[in-house]
């Protein structure tokens, strides 16, 4: 069993509101019926101190982090912060940009994979 820790970048919020990234609640169910132990971090509700915490007791061997048009830069400075800060678990990169772009976000990052059509 994998233990996969999704992750949901910053994200300015529009007006004032803000909603869970659903495609990350469809792809931990998706996961979790596939026999995988699976963890939700939302950046928007959290803080570093909180990640790191989880990632200290969950142990992941993947992280999966979502990117958007609006998330890009912050997302792909994450997966740049945790690679240097935490080798072990493969990090991969999915979402609408990663989907349209995949080649530019694996050069632009230090990624190990990007998922494309998720």
């Amino acid at each position: 069993m994998t233990r996969v820790l999704l992750v949901q970048p910053a994200i300015d919020k529009l007006g004032g509101v803000y909603n869970p990234h659903i495609g990350l609640s469809y792809l931990s169910s998706d996961l979790k019926q596939a026999g995988h132990e699976v963890k939700y971090f939302d950046v928007n509700y959290n803080n570093a101190k909180s990640f790191e915490k989880l990632c200290k007791s969950f142990l992941p061997n993947a992280i999966g982090i979502t990117l958007s048009k609006y998330t890009l830069n912050e997302s792909l400075e994450f997966a740049k912060k945790l690679k240097k800060h935490i080798s072990k678990p493969k990090i991969i990169l999915g979402g609408p940009a990663a989907s349209i772009y995949p080649e530019q976000v694996l050069r632009k990052s230090t990624a190990d994979y990007a998922v494309r059509g998720e």
